[in-house]
């Protein structure tokens, strides 16, 4: 009996193991340059966790062969849940706001447009 429920335990806790999926959600091909978005995350029978998506750039060789390389910034703005939110790198100066003028003590009345009468059509 001892020997079926360490069995059975020790297959619970393999099967309780992680395995890292990725799927492709984007791809971008220029001229000497391949993109590739995709997701990835950790899955096991408790569920999906330690999602992020990721970005890889790929440069074409002259001899056929690539060289790809992870675009690091881009996967922290994509996933703040990982690294925190970003701070924005506008650099443009804010605009300063113009002084107030003084509001007047007492509002003029708004003049009002003359109503003019409607034309009649000329009597035959």
């Amino acid at each position: 009996m001892k020997k079926i429920i360490l069995l059975s335990l020790l297959a619970l806790i393999v099967s309780a193991c992680a395995v890292e999926r990725r799927a492709i959600t984007a791809r971008l091909h220029t001229d000497k340059i391949f993109y590739v978005a995709y997701m990835e995350w950790q899955e096991s029978i408790f569920g999906i966790s330690d999602y992020c998506s990721k970005i890889k750039r790929c440069n074409f060789m002259d001899n056929n062969g690539m060289v790809c390389m992870d675009e690091q910034e881009a996967e922290r703005i994509l996933n703040p849940q990982k690294y925190g939110e970003m701070a924005t790198t506008d650099t443009a100066p804010a605009p300063e706001a113009a002084p107030a003028e003084a509001a007047p003590a007492e509002a003029a009345p708004a003049e009002e447009a003359p109503v003019e009468a409607p034309a009649e059509a000329p009597a035959e």
